[in-house]
């Protein structure tokens, strides 16, 4: 008997052939390996039954439960080859297909359509510029005379502001030994002494900024009237300085004044005492001098006469000279208007260097243009001193002949009281002339030192265009001169100026709308476009004596300012690069726009678009519509189209949907597609 491997050895119970009695064995035998009936070949014989002992019992139980198990196994086994054979099968039969079912699949899946709505807006195009932000309006600024002190004097600058700081109306920024120097708002320049009885436009100007800061010099005119006076000490208290005083010709004034009082004053004490005398008999001695005050008054007419001939030919010899050399002051000031008006004109060519003129050759020609209008402003001011002057001396002489003729008769009069009856009426006469004169001489000085109590110096006032502005470039310092350059001024304001090409230039005009967009701020807003100016070279490059103005010049660049509408883009963002989109083109009302790419072109050139008006799905093809159209503007891939059925909202078709064949290859098609094959 052979051991079961799958049995336990010491389970296996000893057998021995010899033990089993052949003529025992029958069918109904069981193989002792196995446990199951058997037969032992041909000529097998059956064996009787043997009489089993315990253990050998145990062993036949333990061998048949082993063989179920591999018979589950054997099954387990059976049934998955089962199963893959059949999943093989399935998988076969899937690729097996008719020749109808492969042609299905070869064909083309159904494309659908690309389509795009037809909107409603306003369209526009536009081109980019970069530039930078730059204060507005700079103007230099410097003192047009002395400050509170007489011509000789020295003027050293005792006060001076911040770089930086912000400049409103009224402000006393520096101080020229200790005297302030105040800002106010104009046009016209400070450009000489103003007191009582200064008329001309500077009057009005300064009139107007007292006006604006709240002092009210009464009516805002010509004239420097003691209104104006008294507005402007209150201006200057304000502030916490003096007004000034009289000027040195104003003093003179004075000092002529007093003594005319003076002399009145003797003139009535003496006819006082006439009048007392006129009861004395006179002594022959007073009698002669009497006599002898008689001649020399009658020779004093004569020479009275000839001394205001004398002196009003010398006075109109003074005129003569002064109007010379007035109207060459002027010739001189219009000649530098005509040559800075020429240059400063839109594409002024030097003649000299044969290119545009450049900014600094348009400021000299303005210093030129200032010194000659100031040369001509003075040559004016000597000829109404000269006219003034001979106006004078006709005066004083018909004064002093007057005054001659006057005491002719007086020492007539004296002559003819002493040698007649004594009668008063004539000494009180002159007592009373005396007394009025006298008071007219002291209601002169009361005026006069009424109207010479206020002045203002050339240097005390700086007038500029725009206030507020800010102190941007600041060249004084405590000790030095005032007799040169203080500082810049410039407008709080802003202007972003950029360039534009040549080929681009005729796109951009004056009063243009830009959108601004500072860039290392995050800030944005919207401007205007102020000017357009010359072309010139760009920077740094070598220009080689060539024209940048003329129309051979292909690198000239135009240079264009910007106002920007919102005045935050100021202070820090000075010199800041900015990105300027210039709107070049634009529909005034909303209309109608497609893609570019919905466009076609007909028969006869007619440009049309395709409208979808079913769309395609599995079982239909769908439909289109082709509608004929006028083109407009373009921009941004969009146009505007007019004409037809064409309604906002439309499905206007751009292309037609990516598809993929059953052999993998695309099959797309793009473009518009045609209704027609058009």
């Amino acid at each position: 008997m052979i051991d079961d491997p799958d049995v336990p050895v010491d389970r296996q119970p000893a057998h021995d052939l010899d033990t089993v009695d052949l003529d025992t064995v029958g069918p109904d035998t069981f193989d002792p390996d196995t446990g199951d009936p058997d037969t032992f070949g041909p000529n097998t014989v059956d064996l009787e039954p043997v009489e089993q002992n315990a253990d050998e019992r145990a062993w036949r139980a333990e061998a048949a439960r082993h063989d179920g198990r591999r018979r589950r196994r054997q099954g387990a086994i059976v049934i998955g080859v089962a199963l893959a054979s059949a999943l093989v099968g399935v998988l076969i039969g899937s690729r097996i297909k008719s020749p109808a079912d492969q042609a299905a699949d070869r064909a083309a899946p159904r494309a659908s359509r690309i389509t795009v709505p037809v909107e409603r807006q306003v369209l526009s195009s536009s081109i980019v510029l970069s530039g930078n932000i730059e204060y507005n309006e700079p103007t230099a600024i410097a003192l047009a005379g002395n400050v509170g002190v007489d011509d000789g004097e020295a003027q050293v600058i005792t006060k001076v502001p911040e770089q930086g700081q912000q400049v409103q109306e009224g402000d006393a920024l520096f101080e020229v030994t200790g005297r302030p120097v105040f800002f106010l708002q104009g046009e016209l320049p400070m450009y000489r002494a103003l007191s009582v009885g200064s008329t001309g436009p500077d009057v009005v100007q300064l009139e107007t900024s007292l006006d604006r800061l709240g002092f009210s010099p009464g009516t805002v005119d010509n004239v420097f009237d003691a209104e104006t006076g008294t507005a402007l000490g209150e201006f200057y208290v304000q502030a916490g300085y003096e007004v000034e005083g009289p000027s040195r010709t104003q003093r003179d004034e004075l000092r002529a004044s007093r003594q005319a009082v003076t002399d009145a004053e003797e003139a009535l004490r003496s006819a006082r005492a006439d009048l007392e005398r006129q009861d004395n008999t006179l002594p022959e001695s007073t009698l002669l001098q009497l006599r002898q005050a008689v001649t020399s008054a009658e020779a004093a007419i004569p020479a009275a006469e000839a001394a205001a001939t004398r002196n009003n030919d010398a006075a109109k010899q003074e005129v003569a000279t002064a109007t010379v050399v007035r109207d060459s002051a002027r010739t001189i000031r219009d000649s530098a208007k005509t040559v800075r008006d020429a240059a400063a004109a839109p594409g002024a060519i030097d003649p000299v260097t044969g290119v545009a003129y450049t900014p600094e050759q348009i400021a000299l020609l303005n210093a030129d243009l200032a010194r000659a209008e100031e040369a001509f402003a003075s040559a004016e001011g000597g000829l109404a001193a000269a006219v003034a002057a001979q106006q004078a001396a006709v005066t004083q002489g018909q004064s002093d002949i007057k005054a001659a003729k006057d005491n002719l008769d007086l020492a007539r009069l004296q002559l003819a009281e002493a040698t007649a009856p004594a009668d008063t009426t004539d000494a009180q006469n002159a007592v009373n002339q005396a007394q009025g004169a006298l008071d007219s001489a002291r209601a002169e000085l009361t005026q006069l030192e009424t109207e010479v109590g206020v002045r203002v110096s050339p240097g005390e006032i700086v007038f500029v265009p725009i206030l507020p502005s800010i102190m941007t470039e600041l060249y004084a310092v405590p000790g030095s001169a005032a007799n040169e350059q203080l500082g810049t001024l410039s407008t709080s304001d802003t202007l972003v100026a950029s360039r534009v090409s040549r080929g681009d230039s005729a796109l951009v005009t004056v009063g243009a709308a830009v959108s601004i967009t500072v860039r290392d701020f995050g800030f944005e807003t919207t401007g205007t476009v102020v000017s357009v100016g010359q072309p010139r070279p760009e920077q740094g490059a070598d220009d080689g004596g060539q024209d940048f103005g003329s129309d051979s010049s292909s690198s000239g660049r135009q240079e264009v300012l910007i106002a920007p509408d919102d005045p935050t883009a100021r202070g820090q963002m000075v010199g800041a690069g900015v990105r300027i989109s210039v709107d070049v083109e634009s529909t005034e009302d909303e209309v109608l726009v497609v893609p570019v790419a919905a466009l076609s072109v007909g028969p006869g050139g007619v440009s049309r678009v395709e409208v979808e008006t079913s769309p395609v799905s599995a079982d239909d093809p769908g439909a289109t519509e082709l509608i004929e159209v006028e083109v407009g503007l373009s921009a941004q891939g969009l146009v505007e189209v007019t004409g037809g059925d064409l309604q906002e909202g439309d499905a206007v078709v751009v292309g037609l949907e990516s598809g993929r064949t059953a052999d993998g290859q695309d099959d797309a098609t793009g473009g518009t597609s045609e209704g027609d094959g058009g």
